[in-house]
């Protein structure tokens, strides 16, 4: 009798675990910005998991597709990444690796970089001896707030394709659109002295975030995307930009220390590192903390 009734038990949370009422919707996302939005959107409905697969200090132009990646696509019921031929060297080869039908589907990757108003699309043919050159335009939008708010309608359509329920992501999305518009006028209003100052960026990593804050986005100091620049090059760029009266050089953490010092010595333009993304773990107001470092690093200068 005994037996009977715990094998009942055991059928019936079998059956419970497995019904659409007690299943997680796993997300994953290729950047830590991707997870706070999806978090954002997410919020007040059970039994979500949001994982990203880097960490934030990493150049993701760079990356292995690393075991630990396919471990978290294999759970996933949809994978949200920025697009634009950003991830393509590492993310597809991990999704087939995570032998996962659901992220194979359609509506299984979420490409947020299709509804983004992009900047930098090449009008030309482009190919491999031009460097690291995206033929969607620029994929670093995520350090936009402005961006930022068109990521917030295309997940959220991601997730109600996915069968999230609909009116609890159409308030989250009012929501956090309202609070991106306010970080971008906080961040605006902060960074008001540097408005059309001229800067340079070693990639073009922070084009995004001067057009968002009215800042001259001049030029970048590498030659050709993705390929450090010769001694040449950098001493070219430093005599422009000190007749130009450049502001700074904007690099971040994983660009070379060596160029940067090279083009402060021969051009007496400081350079500034920050942090270009992101970084684990997120707090729910680490995106605004994120931006609000890069503008106090800017003013200190």
């Amino acid at each position: 009798m005994f037996f009977k009734g715990l094998m009942k038990f055991l059928f019936i949370l079998i059956y419970l675990s497995s019904s659409p009422l007690w299943a997680k919707f796993n997300v994953v996302t290729t950047s830590p910005e991707l997870a706070w939005l999806s978090e954002k959107l997410l919020n007040q409905i059970p039994n979500t998991k949001v994982e990203s697969l880097l960490q934030g200090n990493e150049d993701a132009h760079h990356v292995e597709a690393l075991p630990s990646f396919v471990h978290k696509l294999n759970r996933a019921q949809i994978v949200v990444a920025v697009g634009l031929e950003f991830e393509d060297a590492w993310l597809n080869k991990a999704i087939t690796l995570s032998a996962n039908s659901q992220i194979q589907r359609p509506q299984g990757l979420c490409h947020i970089g299709d509804k983004i108003t992009v900047l930098e699309k090449p009008t030309m043919p482009i190919d491999r001896s031009q460097g690291d050159v995206h033929a969607g335009g620029n994929p670093h939008f995520l350090i936009s707030p402005q961006a930022m708010i068109e990521a917030t309608r295309k997940l959220g359509d991601c997730f109600i394709e996915n069968g999230q329920a609909v009116e609890v992501i159409e308030k989250n999305i009012v929501s956090t659109q309202l609070e991106l518009q306010q970080i971008y006028q906080k961040i605006k209003t902060k960074l008001s002295n540097l408005k059309n100052k001229k800067m340079i960026q070693y990639h073009r990593e922070f084009s995004y975030f001067f057009r968002d804050f009215e800042i001259q986005s001049s030029r970048s100091l590498e030659d050709i995307p993705g390929v450090s620049p010769s001694a040449r090059s950098i001493a070219t760029t430093a005599l422009w930009a000190k007749s130009q009266k450049v502001y700074a050089l904007l690099a971040s953490t994983h660009n070379p220390k060596s160029s940067l010092e090279k083009f402060q010595e021969l051009s007496q333009i400081k350079y500034l590192v920050v942090q270009s993304s992101m970084t684990l773990p997120l707090q729910n107001n680490s995106y605004e903390e994120w931006l609000n470092k890069i503008a106090d690093q800017l003013l200190s200068l």
